[in-house]
């Protein structure tokens, strides 16, 4: 299953840019379950009218072409693609939507592109700035893309991306204070080696308080969520956090191994910097979660809901 239209396409100049996050956004005014076909080197994500319905899960090769299903409303609905650069190069785009055999959109026609700029030292969680959060329903954003010359024949198959189905937000049982040489550390990445070994001997136990309902972490404080099952998939997280905040989530399938990123926990780092303002936060990578922990090091947040879409 090859492209029909679709031709390889990028942010004009970029093509071998190291360290690139690029967006790129089409419409199409359709109703039924649409078809969308893609290559790239890149992770990627896919977003139906601002709802994440499927990725990547690792850096493809490019020979590759991904299916996924979505389902179009009756409206104007938006296809937005944010991508990851990888060490391949040149990097590019190919992403073609039909139904029923027709060719709704296709890169090199009918995609345009901006670029995406991570604000944080993480290699995960990427914080764009209040203008870049608009970028899928925003027009007068995009930046000029050219088409890419690439020698890939996509012959390594087809693979068909499973839609995102379950939507598991957990509870918070657990809640403490990390000692005071953890909390003045200032360095992410510093700090969260450390989470296990500062933490208090008196813990607070959390009965009966959902992932969703919201819940305040100060400076120095932390929180531990449960899952209700082990789940594979991205991270969700909606926070409200002042200037200058700063946490790190560390999650694993024991409660040991999210307490102790030594213990092969996945440990990602966040810095905001703006000011009081609601973020929405997704991981671009899946995890194997059932354990995770928000711990603060400096200024304070409230959790609004922390979910896991797989």
């Amino acid at each position: 299953m090859d492209f029909i239209k679709a031709k390889p396409i990028w942010l004009e100049g970029l093509e071998n840019g190291d360290n690139v996050m690029a967006g790129f956004r089409t419409k199409a005014v359709a109703e039924g379950k649409a078809e969308l076909k893609i290559a790239s080197p890149c992770l990627f994500r896919v977003f139906v009218n601002g709802r994440l319905v499927g990725s990547n899960t690792k850096n493809a090769d490019g020979r590759h072409i991904f299916l996924l299903e979505i389902m179009l409303s009756n409206e104007e609905n938006i296809i937005a693609i944010d991508l990851i650069s990888g060490d391949a190069k040149p990097h590019y785009l190919c992403a073609e939507l039909s139904l029923d055999g027709e060719i709704l959109c296709a890169s090199g026609y009918d995609f345009n592109g901006v670029r995406l700029y991570a604000q944080d030292r993480g290699v995960d969680f990427w914080k764009l700035s209040k203008e870049e959060k608009h970028w899928k329903d925003d027009e007068t954003m995009f930046d000029s893309t050219q088409l890419v010359d690439t020698d890939n024949v996509f012959d390594d198959g087809l693979v068909k991306l499973a839609a995102f189905e379950s939507y598991s937000k957990g509870k918070y049982i657990e809640s403490g204070m990390l000692e005071s040489a953890l909390a003045d550390e200032k360095s992410d990445y510093d700090a969260s080696k450390y989470i296990r070994e500062y933490l208090e001997a008196h813990k607070i136990r959390i009965e009966n308080l959902s992932a969703a309902d919201e819940i305040m972490v100060r400076e120095g404080g932390y929180v531990l969520i449960e899952l209700d099952n082990i789940s594979c998939g991205h991270i969700l997280t909606e926070l409200v956090a002042n200037k200058d905040s700063r946490f790190n989530i560390a999650v694993g399938i024991s409660a040991e191994k999210a307490l102790n990123p030594d213990n092969e926990s996945d440990v990602t780092a966040f810095e905001l910097n703006e000011s009081i303002n609601t973020y929405e936060l997704t991981s671009f990578n899946v995890y194997n979660i059932k354990y995770a922990v928000i711990a603060v090091t400096s200024g304070e947040l409230v959790i609004k809901e922390f979910a896991v879409l797989s």
